[in-house]
């Protein structure tokens, strides 16, 4: 049996971050694909809303 692709979608707080992380998954052939967005969350932390630019990852592997 194939084994089934999978989507990993996370997020990091800057983008040198999320290369440094996402080289290495491809460097190790944890992920065959990934894709960086910048996107603006909203998110409640300590008992306040929060809104924070952070990267999506999209992460392809299997």
């Amino acid at each position: 049996m194939k084994p089934e692709a999978c989507l990993v979608l996370t997020t990091f707080p800057d983008t040198r971050t999320a290369r440094r992380i996402l080289d290495q998954l491809l460097t190790e052939r944890l992920a065959a694909c990934v894709q960086r967005l910048p996107v603006r969350s909203s998110f409640h932390w300590k008992g306040k809303l929060t809104r924070a630019a952070e990267v999506l990852a999209v992460i392809k592997t299997r």
